[in-house]
């Protein structure tokens, strides 16, 4: 899905697109950021 699909999506259902970075250099403390911007976003 490209980003513009992503927004157009997010709108209809009221929603926002965040960008993550799942290839980012230090994994481990990226992965712990996705988590916590997923989390904060469900609430």
């Amino acid at each position: 899905m490209s980003s513009l699909q992503a927004r157009s999506f997010a709108e209809e259902i009221g929603g926002k697109t965040v960008m993550l970075e799942p290839l980012a250099e230090n994994y481990i403390e990226n992965i712990k950021l996705m988590a916590n911007t997923i989390v904060e976003a469900m609430k």
